[in-house]
């Protein structure tokens, strides 16, 4: 278990003087099929591992690391560079501690076996159903693009104050881009579907919402300047919703000053129809995590 190696890696570090530690793992299987112009292009598999390895000395003073490696004598060697830039760096007045041990509630449903081993032949026929569904619904749908990604991913966490977990899951996206032309003019549909199980993916159902969006985007009509009521589609959303949860609402942009609610806690900075609520134990939402190799894997919540 990832878990296991993570509390090794934390102890060995504590031996060595460290004041906390936090070391986590992720490991990912990532399977890709793209598609241009009705004709799947790339189809890959990728397998990955992250340890990122964060610490402090003399109670404040930081170091990290990340290596993509679980050799533990690489590990080791990664332990005593995070201790290095640690002794050399300046206090960090915001950091206390990590977190501290909590009861886990299990988190269901984020795990299907059915995305962890779709095959490529399955994903080829879910994207010609794709492709086919658009071409039938109109003689002015010219082509489709799009990338079919599916991910099994292990993600554990352990500290120096007790903290040891961990879990799997799955996701699995489907972009699709739509072209239309009725020679005298274009137009561009554009359809998205997320999960933690592709068996509950409608083909069909994304194909021709791509496909209407499209032919009813050829020769857009001009309309005067004013208010108008703006009903935006769901992928629209997360596209806004996601850059304030990443760059406004984490501790991080708050304490270097960059987020848009610094120095306003308390005070209203929406408008009232707008409601922001962070759950992370509702199974719907999606985390996104890229393995970059650089610091901590990227996160995007969906």
């Amino acid at each position: 278990m990832y878990v296991d190696l993570a509390k090794k890696t934390v102890d060995h570090a504590m031996k060595l003087g460290a004041s906390h530690v936090e070391a986590v793992i992720q490991s990912g299987t990532l399977q890709l099929t793209r598609y241009t112009k009705n004709e799947i292009h790339q189809n890959l598999a990728l397998k990955n591992v992250l340890m990122n390895l964060e610490l402090a000395m003399d109670g404040n003073k930081m170091g990290s690391v990340s290596v993509k490696s679980l050799d533990m004598d690489v590990i080791k060697r990664s332990v005593e560079i995070a201790i290095k830039i640690a002794k050399i760096s300046l206090p960090n007045n915001e950091f206390q501690h990590y977190v501290e041990p909590k009861k886990i509630k299990p988190l269901n449903g984020i795990f299907v076996k059915s995305t962890a081993e779709i095959s490529p032949e399955e994903k080829a026929e879910s994207v010609k159903t794709v492709i086919q569904t658009a071409l039938d619904y109109h003689t002015n749908v010219k082509w489709s693009v799009g990338a079919y990604l599916t991910e099994n991913i292990t993600y554990a966490v352990a500290n120096n104050l007790g903290v040891e977990a961990e879990k799997k899951w799955t996701r699995g996206s489907l972009d699709v881009i739509t072209k239309a032309d009725d020679g005298t003019g274009e137009g561009s549909g554009y359809a998205f579907k997320l999960g933690h199980d592709v068996s509950e993916f409608n083909y069909e159902k994304v194909g021709l919402s791509a496909a209407k969006d499209a032919v009813s985007a050829i020769n857009p009509k001009v309309i005067p300047l004013g208010e108008y009521e703006a009903i935006f589609a769901p992928e629209a959303v997360t596209t806004f919703t996601g850059f304030i949860g990443r760059l406004g609402f984490s501790a991080r942009a708050y304490q270097d000053g960059y987020s848009c609610i610094t120095d306003r806690i308390g005070s209203q900075v929406f408008d009232e129809k707008l409601t922001i609520v962070d759950e992370g134990l509702n199974p719907k939402p999606i985390m996104h995590y890229l393995l970059t190799g650089r610091g901590r894997p990227s996160r995007t919540l969906c």
